[in-house]
């Protein structure tokens, strides 16, 4: 049988928006629009790169980017300089790639920004509302049917145009995080000019219906508004959340925690961010490692649980030799990683290394695709490595087939170069980035456009799966609303029952 080798390659990009409602400058907005056209074209690999470039599902890409800029250049009269922004965006949804959106920057990254308190998840069967405050209290735990009568549905299919993203469940748990938040319900057309009707259902089919005005908007970080929030108002008392949404862990490391259950002599490791726990300058991530080293060399547990359920990444390599540690000393069989739609980029990268080591993954699959930012990696034979980790003495001119994901599972494109002209296509994009990421400010907007170039970070050599598109668990579990209300978890409730 023939083998395919495989590289898989993410990129990511984030453009950095001012909000604005006046009418717009049609001349100065040309002349940004091509210049933003110019430099995401020279600049993101899926167009720069040789090696990319000519894939047809690249060129179906580049056509529709070309043609949303295309199309606004011609109704840049019309436009306002918010509506311009939101079909900057769309333009950029064309690219499906989940680390290029304008929105999250439309918080400014200030400290504060306002939204309305309402906190959403999508849950097995729609989005619903787990968390607010106590004046709409009457839609708690309720299914979301509609915003201003268009059908929620509709909004989400419309959302799938307007945000980037690499699949479905990407695009639920990006929905459900950001419905509360009244800039994106702005670019969707759905918000009233004086109040918003948000309709929901309960679970005979009951409608309920709770309206908000600007009035209602709360301030809150950056972080509480990009993550799920907790709002005062969840019918649950203190201590009363599903362990994967129990907020602990100290300064420096995020929400990050563990917890040896005693009662199903398991150690349940709960990992809520890849980033904001190392800090390169003072290692602070690198006690929180070893407490669990040593907690798992004192407890001995018959199992090990390691949840990143709704963890939206960062760099994962500084829990590699972790989980390689787990993996040699838990028996076969009882190593577990908990996954969903929420699990995005360097979660990712950690649910693929876990599987590499024999951990079974349960829940949904992953929010990113395999073709993320970040990781890079070449099999020969049954052996991966990450690109930095090829061994020294390969023969250069090797001729190898790298395989390439698109959108249409399980389909790859494949293209063929020797070592040396892989070692040179990442040598070449790390000199010519300089960095980090290129980074551009249009003339007229002041609109900062970061396309970061490939990185080739301490990554260890994972085993992928690349059969489908996205990483899907050996065990798929929905969380669903009667779980969230009994304060359930399907997934640890697995776990412990095959331990009996």
């Amino acid at each position: 049988m023939k083998r395919t080798r495989i590289l898989t390659v993410a990129f990511a990009a984030i453009m950095i928006l001012s909000l604005a409602g006046c009418a717009a400058d049609p001349g100065s907005w040309a002349d940004d629009i091509e210049q933003f056209r110019v430099f995401v074209l020279e600049t993101h690999p899926k167009f720069a790169d040789e090696t990319l470039a000519d894939l047809e599902r690249n060129i179906e890409m580049r056509a529709a980017f070309n043609e949303a800029l295309d199309a606004l250049l011609t109704e840049l009269a019309d436009l306002s300089d918010f509506e311009i922004k939101v079909s900057l965006q769309r333009a950029a949804a064309a690219l499906g790639d989940n680390h290029f959106n304008l929105f999250l920057a439309e918080f400014e990254l200030e400290e504060e920004t306002a939204i309305y308190p309402l906190g959403f998840r999508w849950l097995a069967d729609g989005f619903y509302l787990l968390t607010t405050v106590e004046r709409f209290e009457s839609a708690l735990n309720h299914r979301l049917v509609s915003i201003n009568d268009r059908d929620i549905d509709d909004i989400f299919t419309d959302f799938r145009t307007l945000w980037s993203v690499e699949n479905r469940y990407n695009a639920k748990a990006t929905f459900a995080r950001l419905l509360g938040n009244p800039i994106l319900l702005d670019a969707m057309g759905v918000r009233g000019e004086s109040q918003t009707i948000f309709t929901f259902a309960d679970d005979t089919g009951s409608m309920t219906e709770i309206t908000l005005t600007s009035a209602d908007q709360i301030s809150t970080d950056i972080n509480t508004a990009i993550f799920f929030p907790i709002f005062p108002v969840s019918n649950r008392s203190a201590g009363d959340l599903p362990l994967f949404m129990d907020i602990r862990g100290g300064e420096g490391r995020g929400h990050n925690w563990f917890e040896f259950i005693e009662e199903h002599d398991m150690l349940y490791i709960r990992l809520e961010l890849y980033m904001q726990d190392m800090d390169q300058a003072t290692g602070m991530f690198a006690p929180f490692a070893q407490e669990v080293k040593s907690a798992f060399e004192e407890t001995a547990p018959r199992a090990v649980v390691i949840d990143a359920r709704h963890n939206p990444g960062g760099d994962n390599a500084y829990l590699a030799e972790l989980f390689e540690f787990l993996a040699q000393h838990t028996d076969p069989g009882r190593l577990f990683h908990f996954i969903d739609e929420g699990s995005m980029s360097a979660s990712l990268l950690g649910a693929a290394h876990l599987k590499s080591l024999g951990a079974v993954l349960l829940g949904q699959p992953t929010g990113q695709n395999t073709n993320f930012y970040g990781f890079h990696a070449v099999s020969f034979g049954d052996t991966y490595f990450a690109i930095s980790d090829l061994p020294e003495d390969m023969d250069l001119d090797e001729s190898i087939e790298i395989g390439l994901a698109t959108d249409e599972y399980p389909y790859f494109e494949v293209v063929t170069m020797t070592i040396r002209e892989l070692r040179e296509m990442i040598e070449s994009a790390n000199a010519e980035a300089g960095g980090m990421s290129y980074t551009l400010e249009l003339s007229y907007s002041g609109l900062l456009v970061s396309v970061p170039n490939i990185s080739l970070s301490a990554s260890r050599a994972f085993g992928l799966d690349l059969e489908l598109y996205t990483l899907r668990p050996h065990v798929p579990i929905a969380h669903t609303i009667q779980d969230w209300v009994q304060n359930h978890d399907p997934l640890l409730a697995y776990v412990i029952a095959l331990l009996r």
